[in-house]
């Protein structure tokens, strides 16, 4: 989708469009599926759609904004997820009832066991003849992709309208500003280093926030399951939180101070749960809260430091988001081999994770500056050389 988006960025508005009915339709015919095959073939369709839209959708907002400060605009960008995943838990509640729970309804003791299948087929006959089920539930997430492509093929009639400079010209323009400020090798270079870089980090994010809860249950506090789900509403709470707060943020502090002090945040938080996680809830809990904190700003400032630097492609985005989902299959599962036999380790295993991200952002701070110093240089003797010309 990288390649396709850029190579056609006239019809990108277009594009984007069809990613999110693809999502649509997907997710409207899933419950409604007739197999697990079936099941299968939607949920994979569907996720074509939201790769396409998380490598295009990032790309377009720095567009839009290129040359101003687009900070606050892309953590705004990121700050709808966290509050989607805060929210959807809360949506889909009044959905979700289990055939198991009709079945296993309080019978009174005076019921005979035949009164008794009646009542359970009844209420379930009620549930299923019921508008609000899971049937209703999916199609509602549906109508709202569905209702968003709109608004992009607006924009695609409205930029089709519009007399534009020629395509060649744009598309030459558009390959030389890619270059400026960056060599072809050093882009490559830190592409590459940034995207090891979101695979760590994003793996450490999806795994903490699957396995908090597991801990909390595992660790020798053993807490109750309501607890470690109070854990968890901890993590994701404070890291929907400190995203918003980090759309006013990012409009007075550059994304290289933002992204140290969510590295400091992060190890401070992970040495306290890697001391005091087994002996303190208090510790867990302010523990995980700092790690919601730091982690919160990283991948959203990741992408902001990287586009003042060069320019970011939707062939460069693809890479990054290739990486983040990487790192989100692969560290959960490691991570789920270990947590209930030695929770510990799910500790240790995150606080090495942010000393991986800290170390990588360092090399490629260094790399990138160099990169610019040397090209800075190179342009400062080429323009000598030019006075120096003209003056003869």
């Amino acid at each position: 989708m990288g390649v396709i988006l850029d190579k056609l960025a006239r019809f990108r508005y277009l594009i984007l469009a069809s990613t999110l009915l693809v999502m649509g339709v997907t997710n409207a015919f899933l419950p409604y599926c007739p197999s697990l095959l079936a099941m299968y073939v939607c949920v994979f369709i569907g996720g074509f759609g939201s790769g396409s839209l998380d490598t295009g959708g990032n790309v377009l907002l720095l567009d839009i904004w290129k040359g101003r400060d687009s900070g606050p605009y892309m953590h705004a960008l990121h700050f709808t997820f966290g509050i989607g995943a805060f929210l959807a838990p809360v949506i889909s509640r009044p959905f979700l009832v289990n055939e198991a729970d009709v079945e296993n309804l309080p019978v009174e003791s005076n019921v005979t066991l035949e009164n008794s299948t009646y009542q359970s087929l009844e209420v379930r006959s009620k549930i299923e003849s019921s508008t609000w089920t899971i049937k209703a539930l999916y199609p509602m997430v549906a109508s709202y992709a569905v209702f968003m492509s709109l608004g992009f093929l607006f924009y695609f009639i409205k930029d089709s309208r519009k007399e534009h400079e020629n395509p060649t010209e744009t598309e030459a323009k558009k390959e030389k500003s890619s270059e400026e400020g960056f060599s072809r090798r050093l882009k490559l270079i830190t592409v590459g280093l940034v995207a090891v870089f979101f695979f760590l980090y994003v793996g450490m994010e999806v795994a903490f926030g699957t396995f908090i809860s597991v801990f909390s249950v595992e660790s020798k506090l053993k807490f109750t399951r309501p607890q470690g789900s109070d854990v968890t509403a901890v993590f994701w709470g404070t890291f929907a939180a400190t995203r918003g707060l980090a759309i006013f943020i990012a409009i007075i502090a550059k994304p290289g101070v933002i992204m140290w002090s969510s590295f400091v945040t992060c190890i401070v938080g992970s040495v306290l749960l890697s001391v005091w996680a087994q002996s303190s809830s208090v510790a867990l809990y302010i523990g995980t809260a700092l790690m919601g904190i730091g982690m919160a700003s990283i991948f959203a400032t990741g992408f902001l430091w990287v586009e003042q630097r060069m320019t970011v492609t939707n062939k460069v985005s693809s890479v990054f988001i290739l990486a983040s989902s990487a790192g989100a299959d692969v560290f959960p599962v490691l991570v789920g081999q270990l947590v209930e036999t030695w929770p510990m380790a799910f500790i240790y295993l995150t606080t090495s994770i942010v000393c991986g991200c800290v170390i990588m952002f360092g090399v490629i701070t260094v790399v990138a500056e160099k990169g610019l110093v040397r090209i800075s240089k190179d342009q400062e003797i080429v323009e000598l050389k030019e006075e120096q010309r003209t003056s003869f």
